[in-house]
């Protein structure tokens, strides 16, 4: 029962291996703006860059560290930031503008990070055919 449990995660694994795999190829042309799952009016996924995407403006797309507004008087509205940069391959960014209650953010999580993960139960199933073939 136990081995075809650990079968059938092993499949799993191995088809969400080649999707982010897929994935990181195709990153590099995709368009966030354009291509993306939207769950919701305020909660998008996408690829950009080696990341996964996680957003809530559609229009604006994941931030990645550019200016974002002067008001019309050349003044900069008050805005909160919650930051964390693009360290070990996380990134996260949150504004909030206390005039209006506008909110944008972006998490990006490198897409390696998954790839090792789904790579895991794999190598265990290879590791385990080849030792049961030779006799380790």
């Amino acid at each position: 029962m136990w081995k075809r449990i650990f079968n059938f995660v092993t499949i799993i694994s191995t088809a969400l291996f080649i999707l982010i795999l897929l994935l990181l190829v195709l990153s590099h042309w995709i368009d966030p703006h354009e291509h993306r799952l939207s769950f919701s009016k305020d909660f998008h996924v996408s690829v950009y860059d080696r990341d996964l995407a996680f957003f809530n403006n559609s229009e604006y797309g994941p931030y990645r560290g550019s200016i974002i507004a002067l008001d019309v008087q050349g003044q900069m509205p008050s805005i909160r930031k919650v930051a964390f940069g693009y360290t070990f391959g996380i990134y996260f960014r949150y504004f909030k503008w206390a005039d209006t209650g506008d909110v944008l953010w972006t998490l990006l999580l490198n897409l390696w990070y998954l790839l090792a993960l789904f790579s895991v139960l794999p190598v265990i199933w290879l590791s385990l055919r080849f030792c049961s073939k030779k006799g380790c």
